[in-house]
């Protein structure tokens, strides 16, 4: 049960955190990377999987979670390197 939430939490609510920051970001920069992350990141683990399970496909393998970590690993990334440089 906590794995769910736990994981609820990072792969939903993560997304949507990076719509909002988005959304009132004053830096164009990341305010577009924001929202592009979001929106990938939340197709990735609500759309993905049912492309992925569905024939001919059917991979059978955690596919939509390396690929949402990675979106979200870059977005930290590029934020947190702009805020050390102090762009933002």
């Amino acid at each position: 049960m906590f794995h769910g939430v736990a994981a609820y939490g990072f792969f939903v609510v993560t997304p949507l955190g990076f719509l909002l920051i988005g959304s009132g970001a004053e830096d164009k920069r990341v305010k577009r990377l924001s929202l592009v992350c979001g929106v990938l990141a939340l197709f990735t683990i609500l759309v993905l999987p049912f492309i992925t399970l569905a024939p001919p496909f059917s991979v059978g393998f955690a596919a939509p979670e390396p690929i949402q970590a990675l979106i979200i690993s870059a977005w930290v990334i590029y934020v947190a390197t702009r805020l050390y440089r102090g762009l933002i």
